[in-house]
This record gives structure tokens, sequence and C-alpha cells, in this order.
């Protein structure tokens, strides 16, 4: 009968009884899914679609910034398996989708050149590069939207200790180092005024960082509309909340402090700089090495864009058609990765605090960013990671 729409509900619905038999059926496949053991596995898959540049270290490093072993690390605690399918039912290696991801956020190109070098559609690479980046964040995104083991009492005491033997404050125990950074995106359709900046004068998206003296980024928060300032960011973070409710320590124990530039407020969290608050000459010079020392947040942040160019090519970040915000957290957790592979930077060779190794990011524990020597003066307690993730916000107001 012409137009008359059928009513496919009923077709469509599963009937309860088939319900159990589904579920047995889908957890046989998840214990049937093969997973990655060793290097070989991972060129053999990657063979297939360019043999002369996937068996080449250097150019490997290159495209995905690890090397064959630590890209092996990365798919088993990423939990890619040999077959990775998305939504639209693409189907490919796992090693394939992982090396999707690296590569594209290494340096920006065109999905046509991964139909030229490595013999996919265009249209297929960018389904398989979207439902990648979702896998990842859906599993492994509290590593850097917020590290629960960083505001541990003890990794707090040991990252204040590495900060005062560099600015000297003793009497402030400054642990981490906060600041806002702003990425500038491609001028948007809707929500010109939202978006854009009167300080850098142009349209852009801002975010709040933590960084920690091994120049990791332990917290990051956002993006937001880019009219927004550094206070703004952090009331919306509600971190101050939440440091409040899971803050490791007793009340007679001694609180230690995030610090900040002027835009943030002093208050029992954060120590602000304010230089003309100071009313002698040891505060003064307190401060100052203290403002020396918070340019370390900066490093950490330029670390996310030198390992990975794509965040640096602002006419592509399209605000409304791209993946913004998912593609800067990705970026920040494979740098923090890259970091712990290099195993020094610039921020842990000032303040003297190596990275943890590469394995132990992935399971942090309290004792993770110590040396091996001080990890053997310490009872071996363990403290996990809780998989928290901070509140999301709209980044249009209604």
């Amino acid at each position: 009968m012409s137009g008359v729409r059928r009513d496919d509900s009923r077709r469509r619905s599963v009937p309860t009884y088939l319900l159990p038999i589904l579920l047995e059926e889908l957890e046989k496949e998840e214990a049937e899914e093969k997973f990655y053991s060793n290097t070989e596995e991972v060129i053999c898959d990657l063979k297939p679609f360019n043999s002369r540049v996937m068996t080449d270290p250097k150019y490997f490093w290159e495209q995905t910034r690890f090397t064959y072993d630590n890209f092996l690390i990365l798919l088993q605690k990423f939990n890619f398996g040999r077959e990775f399918r998305t939504l639209d039912r693409d189907v490919c290696p796992g090693a394939f989708a992982l090396f999707v991801v690296c590569s594209r956020l290494a340096y920006p190109g065109r999905l046509l050149d991964y139909e030229h070098y490595y013999n996919k559609d265009r249209s297929a690479t960018g389904r398989i590069y979207r439902s990648a980046l979702d896998h990842i964040l859906e599993r492994k995104s509290f590593l850097v939207t917020m590290h629960t083991c960083l505001y541990k009492r003890r990794v707090q005491k040991h990252f204040a200790e590495r900060i005062q033997s560099v600015t000297e404050a003793d009497r402030i125990p400054i642990f981490a180092m906060i600041d806002g950074t702003t990425r500038k995106i491609c001028r948007p359709t809707t929500g010109q005024v939202l978006f854009y900046s009167g300080h850098k004068k142009s349209h852009c998206v801002r975010l709040q960082g933590i960084s920690v003296p091994p120049g990791l980024l332990g917290s990051l928060y956002g993006p937001v509309e880019g009219r927004r300032n550094d206070r703004a960011l952090l009331r919306q973070s509600s971190l101050e909340d939440w440091l409040k409710k899971n803050a490791s320590y007793d009340d007679h124990d001694e609180a230690y402090y995030m610090f900040g530039d002027p835009a943030y407020p002093r208050n029992g969290q954060i120590f602000a700089s304010y230089a003309k608050f100071c009313s002698t000459d040891n505060q003064r010079q307190c401060v100052k090495r203290l403002n020396k020392a918070r340019v370390s947040v900066e490093w950490a942040f330029g670390n996310v864009t030198r390992y990975f160019k794509k965040l640096d090519f602002w006419p592509n970040s399209k605000l409304f058609l791209g993946l913004v915000d998912k593609e800067y957290k990705m970026a920040a957790l494979l740098a923090n990765c890259v970091l712990c592979c290099t195993g020094k930077n610039s921020a842990s060779n000032l303040f003297s605090c190596h990275p943890p190794s590469f394995s132990n990011i992935f399971v942090i524990e309290t004792t993770a960013f110590l040396s091996p020597e001080e990890r053997r003066l310490l009872s071996p307690t363990f403290f996990p990671v809780a998989s928290l993730l901070l509140p999301t916000r709209s980044m249009l107001t209604s």
C-alpha cells in the first residue's frame, strides 16, 4: 500500500528469550578475540598495506612517534585485538587502526595519502580513525583528564620536595603547576562571538592543564569557548571541589598547593603569584623563583604540539566538522606516553624527577614516579588509579 508507513518496531525488536543466548555469543566472541603478543604479529598485520615503509623502523617512528616495542605495548594497553571493527562494519587489523590515529596526529595530512600509500579507501580510513579515537578515549581518557594518583599524599609530598629543591620555597609546598592554553581554530559559521578571543585576536578554544615535575600533563579540562579566561576555566572544571572531596590527607596533615599565575585565586588548593602582596624581600625572591619554575607547564603544553603537529594546523581545526576536543586529549595522552618512552625532558631535568616507565603509565601506582632507590625505602603498598572523569559541559551556551 503506497502512502502508508510501516511499523517495523516489532520486526526490529529482539525477543526477551533470545537475549541470554545473544549475550553468551558475545561473551564467547570476546573470549575468542586474539590480541597481539609480539612485534612480529604487528609487522605481519601492517605489511599488506605497504611492505616497504612498514618494515623501516625509522619511518615507523616518524609516522607514529613510537618504536615497534612501544607500539606493541600501546596495542595491549588500549585493548586493540588482531581485528578491529567500526560501527559501519569496516574491518581492519587493530595495529593499522592505532597506526592511523598516531600518524594522522603526528603530522597534518590528507586521507588521500592513505589511499595512495597504504591502499586503503579514504572514506574507510576516516571511519576507522574516528572509531579508534572513541575506542581509546572510552577506556583510557582518565589518564589525561584526571590522574587520581597524582593527588595521593605520597606523590604530592614527593613532587613538592622536587620543586622545593629548585625554588627553595620551603614555606610554600607546591606540587604542581596550573595554567590555561589557547588553541586557534578555523572561524566557525555559528557562535563566532563565543569563540573569539580579544586577547589572541582570533577564534580559538581554551583548555586548562596541570603539569607535574616529571613533565607530564596530570589533568586536562576543556575545550571551552575562547572568550573564557583562566578563572572561568577553573570554576567550570570544578577542580577545587574535587580536590576538597578527594584529597588524601587529614586535617592535621600539611596541605600542598598548585602554583598559578595572578589570574588564579589564592585559596586552600591554589597559590597564585601575587608579588605585590609580598612584604619582605625573601617573599619576593621566593615568588620570583616559583615564577621561573612555572614555565614547566608551558613545556608540557609544548610537548603535545611538538610531537603531534596536526594540532598546529588550525585551518583544519573545524569545530563543528572535526574532532577538536578528542584530538587534543588523544595527543596529550600519547605525548605523555612518548615522554615516558624517552625517560627525560626539560621539566624532569629541571626538577630531577624522571617520568615513570612506559608500562607503568597505564597502571599508575603511588611509587611509579619515584626513583628505584626511593622505592626500596618504601613499603610495597600500592594504590591503584580510579577511573575518574571530570564533569563535561556543553561548549555552546543555550
